[in-house]
């Protein structure tokens, strides 16, 4: 697999149709879908336009979004707990084709919760109430979804659980993502055998939990108890 870590979007091409269709909102997510359908998939999805990532806004969405029906890519676990900021919805599908495209095998994956609507306290969770979070299924086996089921580090798909966590990276708009410690352990173990990232490249992207000022740190994963059955994935905004 070809490393892009470091790879950003400004270097690729934009296809206006669906850049133009980003910035309505996904009102017509149908016909997008029928778009796409009619051309292979690595000749539709462009990269990100090089944008800066929306104003935080405490409680509430910056430009809410609804997460469109894509199912080709993603599968929705709840389209009305699936709302957020352009700059996340964005982010995701671009994860999401980047993922299809490199393990075309593997099943789409699952997509949890990001926010309400308007944002706010969402039940069963201390954040999502920005549109800047959203949970993603693990993988297990040769590319099959846990479906928000656990997953013991032996059974983790670790091939397209990297091609996953390096799409989401490779957006430039992560923060963070959350994993079991026990998770990111297997995933560096696999790494280093197969010579994918150097130690040092490892580290930068899975540093310790002990590392000093961890959380000002992004485009990283860091370890989080009660996180075997999800990435939990946190985008930019910006306080001023």
């Amino acid at each position: 697999m070809t490393v892009r870590l470091g790879s950003r979007i400004g270097n690729m091409d934009i296809i206006t149709p669906l850049i133009l269709l980003f910035g309505a909102g996904y009102s017509n997510a149908s016909e997008l879908r029928m778009w796409l359908d009619e051309e292979p998939l690595a000749a539709q999805y462009p990269a990100l336009p090089e944008e800066t990532a929306p104003l935080c806004t405490p409680d509430q969405i910056a430009e809410p979004t609804q997460l469109p029906d894509l199912p080709q890519l993603y599968a929705r676990w709840d389209p009305a707990r699936s709302w957020g900021t352009a700059y996340t919805v964005e982010g995701i599908i671009a994860a999401a084709e980047q993922v299809r495209l490199d393990r075309p095998q593997a099943e789409p994956f699952i997509i949890g919760d990001l926010s309400w609507e308007h944002g706010g306290f969402l039940p069963g969770h201390r954040d999502h109430r920005e549109g800047l979070d959203a949970d993603i299924s693990l993988y297990f086996g040769d590319g099959e979804q846990a479906a928000f089921q656990d997953v013991p580090p032996s059974k983790l798909d670790v091939r397209t659980t990297w091609t996953l966590i390096e799409a989401l990276l490779d957006t430039g708009r992560v923060d963070y993502i959350l994993l079991d410690p026990a998770l990111i352990q297997t995933l560096e173990r696999w790494l280093t055998s197969e010579g994918v990232l150097t130690a040092e490249e490892i580290t930068a992207v899975f540093p310790p939990a002990n590392t000093p000022r961890i959380w000002e740190l992004d485009s990283i994963v860091r370890p989080a108890a009660r996180h075997r059955n999800h990435l939990h994935v946190h985008f930019r905004c910006r306080r001023y």
